[in-house]
């Protein structure tokens, strides 16, 4: 099932005053290529073998609304909550795919804005962020998934990993 067919089961759900902001990495080892997708503010990042997270997604606000990059000037602008794609049911925004080789990177991490921006960007403590702040470290060896989160969105991995 396609993510177009996806929002449009949401239509019959009841869900049609909410958004959302997603993130999704694909991974093919044996290809040896992965792809990102995504819409708003949440991001996917490669982590290089210096340890370095070269961000493969686009942000999607207001505050960067011609596709530039975004940087701290955006982070403190009023418009960065102003989203110019997500998930919503009353409309479908196309996702931003990209493509990179899987030997460029050691791991990915994936992160909501209340983590990349406000916590790493911004550098404000994590303990007193009113936004989401959640990161999920990902590796091709087994076992190899780290989640650092202040809410329990990410619980369904948390219970199956350690099955």
């Amino acid at each position: 099932m396609g993510i177009f067919n996806a929002h449009c089961m949401l239509r019959n759900k009841g869900y049609i005053h909410e958004k959302a902001a997603y993130a999704i990495l694909v991974l093919d080892k044996k290809a040896g290529v992965g792809w990102t997708l995504n819409c708003g503010d949440c991001r996917v990042g490669g982590v290089n073998r210096n340890g370095d997270v070269l961000w493969l997604t686009p942000v999607h606000s207001a505050a960067n609304a011609f596709g530039e990059e975004f940087t701290i000037k955006h982070a403190q602008s009023i418009e960065r909550n102003s989203l110019t794609k997500c998930l919503r049911i009353r409309h479908f925004d196309e996702p931003a795919v990209s493509q990179f080789e899987l030997d460029n990177y050691e791991m990915w991490c994936m992160a909501t804005d209340g983590f990349w921006v406000d916590h790493v960007l911004l550098g404000e403590d994590i303990t007193t962020l009113k936004d989401d702040a959640s990161v999920l470290t990902l590796a091709l060896s087994v076992g190899d998934i780290n989640l650092q989160t202040d809410c329990a969105n990410f619980e369904y991995i948390n219970n199956t990993s350690a099955e």
